[in-house]
């Protein structure tokens, strides 16, 4: 089950336009592989994160239910981590 970050401390879609000042919130990990979601934006109306994804390595829309049918697909459960102090997007590289 996807842990539903805390929504009011992410920031909207759309709402990090500048590069130098984008931060990452969140991650999402799949044990025992190289994926991984760094969580930058959400739209709790579409149930639509907005972040980067490895190893495909671009920035990308993803959905709560894409992340969910990997956990069934998979049978692994993502691990769900929130970065207490926001880091810029800059710290992926």
């Amino acid at each position: 089950m996807i842990v539903r970050p805390m929504i009011e401390d992410l920031p909207e879609l759309y709402e990090q336009q500048d590069a130098n000042t984008t931060k990452v919130f969140a991650t999402y990990t799949m044990p025992q592989s190289d994926w991984k979601w760094y969580i930058l934006e959400y739209s709790s109306l579409q149930k639509l994160f907005y972040g980067y994804v490895e190893p495909e390595n671009e920035f990308r829309y993803f959905t709560v239910d894409e992340l969910e049918k990997l956990e069934f697909e998979h049978e692994v459960e993502l691990e769900y981590t929130e970065i207490l102090f926001p880091r810029s997007v800059k710290w992926i590289w």
